[in-house]
């Protein structure tokens, strides 16, 4: 019926309540991440807010980024770093190359391509991984490593949704660039979180059943 869009349980006000905490999940992330050192707990907590909506299972959205921004603060951080660290370097590659250019054989620079490819990937998936489950920092790499490969049409796909806002931006205006911080973050964790989101289920299925096995083995 028309007149139940309008209400607070229709498809309208949820697609407004949704918008508005990405927004909300955009900007905090912008703000808590100013002090580089909490960038990784201010992505956890964003990719952990941004499954609870995909999930319909988000209360206050405030509330909870900063309970999940406070929960293995130092986890987070310093997966924060590496991750900082790695674009870093691998940016200050790509700049080395595109200044100097002809100076570096042709392998070299295929292969610092390939692997920025291959830690880009990666990176696609470790806070959302650390969002999720409590698992050593080292295992969490290593688990972030193996679902970029064995999940590639899913990694590819999280690539894309983070790459088209800017990218539709500077196609249309670089004017526009401020706005992209109101909308990315926000956005393209919401987006990718529908792509994890079956796969984390798949995934926590697995574990209780072998915790389950493991009972009774007991």
């Amino acid at each position: 019926m028309p007149g139940k869009i309008f209400d607070f349980d229709g498809p309208l006000f949820r697609f407004l309540n949704t918008l508005a905490n990405i927004v909300i999940l955009s900007v905090l992330t912008l703000v808590c991440s100013v002090p580089l050192i909490t960038f990784g707990p201010s992505m956890k907590a964003l990719y952990a807010c941004s499954l609870k909506m995909v999930r319909n299972e988000e209360g206050y959205v405030t509330k909870d980024f900063f309970r999940n921004f406070k929960t293995q603060f130092l986890r987070s951080s310093v997966l924060g770093i590496f991750f900082l660290l790695a674009a870093g370097f691998l940016a200050g590659g790509i700049y080395t190359f595109v200044m100097i250019g002809k100076a570096f054989p042709v392998i070299m620079i295929v292969a610092w391509g390939i692997a920025g490819f291959i830690v880009l990937c990666t990176m696609l998936w470790i806070f959302p991984m650390q969002a999720r489950f409590v698992n050593p920092i080292k295992q969490t790499v290593k688990l972030s490593f193996w679902l970029a490969v064995t999940k590639f049409p899913q990694t590819m796909l999280m690539l894309l949704i983070w790459l088209f806002i800017p990218g539709c931006v500077l196609f249309i205006s670089g004017n526009f660039i401020p706005l992209v911080f109101l909308a990315e973050l926000g956005t393209a964790a919401y987006f990718s979180a529908e792509v994890y989101d079956s796969l984390f289920a798949e995934l926590e299925e697995k574990i209780r059943e072998g915790q389950n096995n493991h009972r009774e083995e007991n």
